[in-house]
């Protein structure tokens, strides 16, 4: 009697030791997946971008620091992934963490689950619209980041619903092969997909000059 009743005990805890297994096989993968995307873009960060902007000496930072101080390597860049068109760089990178790669493939999709080297992320890539011209001269330009749980890629801008948070992290950067454009936060929004955000029709012409407005219905 007490050999089945062991053995009983037996085929409960192998049972049991499936269905975890079954269970983690099933839940880890993300996680494992979303902690390898922020080590991998840690690593292009330090690769291909460099940062003289704090003085040795202790002094305040340069007024233009973002633009002198700051530098990317664009032509590795380019060689890892001609896709490679900018950087986008938050100031305070212990709040916010933001500092990336800029792709832009003409499309909306090939990028949204996929890193720079064409591998499979759930974190996908920060890309531009794919109705947005490559050199960002449009007068709207839309770039997209996954609103991560873990606060990478753009998951940590929720942090600007908190206005405290807002007036001590106005600025950040995108970089090009050519500038450096300064971008200043004026509002937050959370944009619901489909929403008005995403949809503007509009074509304004100066002279021999046509700038256009992004146009997507």
């Amino acid at each position: 009697m007490r050999k089945k009743n062991s053995y009983r005990w037996l085929i409960w805890i192998f049972l049991a030791v499936i269905l975890i297994g079954v269970a983690l096989w099933n839940i880890l993968p993300p996680y494992i997946d979303r902690w390898q995307s922020t080590k991998d873009y840690e690593k292009l960060a330090e690769e291909y971008v460099s940062d003289e902007s704090e003085p040795d000496d202790g002094k305040q930072k340069k007024k233009d620091w973002w633009s002198t101080d700051i530098k990317v390597e664009f032509d590795q860049l380019k060689t890892e992934n001609p896709d490679g068109i900018g950087w986008i760089r938050f100031d305070d990178q212990n709040e916010l963490g933001i500092n990336y790669p800029i792709v832009h493939s003409g499309d909306n999709e090939k990028y949204l689950r996929k890193d720079i080297h064409g591998n499979k992320h759930i974190a996908g890539s920060i890309f531009l619209e794919g109705l947005n011209q490559s050199d960002f001269s449009d007068l709207y330009n839309i770039i997209y980041g996954h609103n991560m749980n873990n606060g990478s890629m753009f998951g940590s801008l929720k942090k600007y619903k908190d206005e405290g948070f807002w007036k001590k992290n106005q600025y950040f950067t995108v970089y090009t092969e050519s500038t450096a454009y300064r971008y200043q936060i004026f509002s937050y929004e959370d944009a619901v997909n489909g929403g008005n955000v995403y949809y503007i029709k509009s074509v304004i012409s100066r002279g021999k000059n046509t700038r256009r407005l992004l146009t997507r219905w």
